[in-house]
């Protein structure tokens, strides 16, 4: 069976970048949102200027921030001026969530809408800041790593490949 490597030419020609660099594809919007949520220094704006003058990746980069942000009002310490205090989440039908928080020495009232990715997202970043000190409505659940994990994989210029039974 031949394999397309068209994507591992792309990828030698210029180590680093993402494949929507090589091709001119667009690059996956989950994928890279996940990418500026967990690490935002991954794709700075001076390495990629190409791909940040798409309106799209522009926005996935402000809600990277916003949703960084949302994690940094529940994980500061207490009396910090960002520490978060939450009214409520509601689940929706979809796997996402509506959050709704408040930073009084800020006087902020925040009501956002999160999609699946963004409530594991979420979830895996307050969890993983406060361990086991976690409170139950962001307690990670089982399926978020993997979601987070399966996004990611997607920004890589090589396919993933299940591991196979056969011997070499």
């Amino acid at each position: 069976m031949k394999q397309n490597t068209a994507h591992v030419e792309a990828a030698e020609e210029a180590p680093g970048k993402p494949l929507s660099a090589h091709t001119g594809l667009e690059v996956d919007a989950e994928a890279l949102l996940v990418a500026l949520t967990l690490s935002p220094a991954t794709y700075s704006r001076n390495r990629f200027f190409e791909m940040y003058r798409s309106p799209n990746v522009q926005h996935v980069r402000r809600r990277a921030g916003h949703l960084r942000s949302i994690v940094t009002a529940f994980v500061s310490e207490v009396g910090a001026p960002s520490r978060g205090t939450l009214e409520s989440v509601v689940a929706s039908t979809d796997g996402g969530s509506q959050l709704v928080y408040c930073v009084p020495r800020l006087g902020l009232r925040r009501s956002v809408v999160l999609t699946r990715i963004e409530t594991a997202l979420v979830r895996y970043c307050v969890g993983k800041a406060l361990g086991e000190k976690v409170p139950t409505e962001f307690a990670p659940l089982p399926h978020d790593i993997d979601v987070i994990t399966r996004a990611l994989h997607r920004l890589s210029p090589v396919p993933s490949v299940a591991p196979s039974n056969e011997t070499v």
